[in-house]
């Protein structure tokens, strides 16, 4: 199924702040290794996944009207690794200007920890359940989101200065 398949098909409720429930369309594309997700640019699907990143209504028609989507709400969190070289390769230099990656956040570490290839891996059941407790909690917030006066400064300072 294409990803839009799946957000067309991810239908959730929530409880409005003012009472009643208000529907969307929520999909978490979680993939250990971006290249899987995108084998290669394609800017329409790029396109595509920066509009309903940013929570615009969207809509898609196809000869397979099995396949029609009517999103008015989407919602998209997209969580993928990959190496910085298959991100050179695969996006073109306009692909760094334009919209999709300017939502990305990028991690990077150049530190290289080899862990040996026979040795059992430990499972941190703590971390692991902490972990889980608070995806819930971020899960479960809902409303406007506020800034103190500080925080705004802070945040505008940064933006403004590039």
């Amino acid at each position: 199924a294409t990803v839009v398949e799946e957000l067309n098909e991810a239908e959730r409720y929530a409880a409005g702040i003012t009472g009643g429930a208000s529907k969307f369309n929520s999909l978490y594309i979680c993939s250990n290794e971006l290249g899987t997700l995108l084998p290669a640019y394609d800017l329409e699907f790029m396109s595509k996944l920066t509009e309903i990143y940013d929570c615009h209504p969207y809509s898609e028609r196809r000869r397979d009207r099995r396949h029609n989507a009517e999103i008015p709400r989407p919602q998209l969190n997209i969580l993928a690794a990959t190496q910085p070289g298959f991100l050179s390769s695969m996006l073109p230099e306009v692909a760094w200007e334009q919209g999709f990656l300017s939502r990305a956040i990028l991690v990077y570490s150049g530190e290289l920890i080899r862990k040996s290839l026979f040795a059992k891996s430990k499972h941190n059941d703590v971390l692991w359940e902490k972990l889980i407790s608070d995806l819930k909690t971020i899960g479960n917030v809902a409303g406007e989101l506020l800034f103190t006066q500080e925080a705004a400064d802070l945040l505008d300072n940064f933006y403004m200065g590039g």
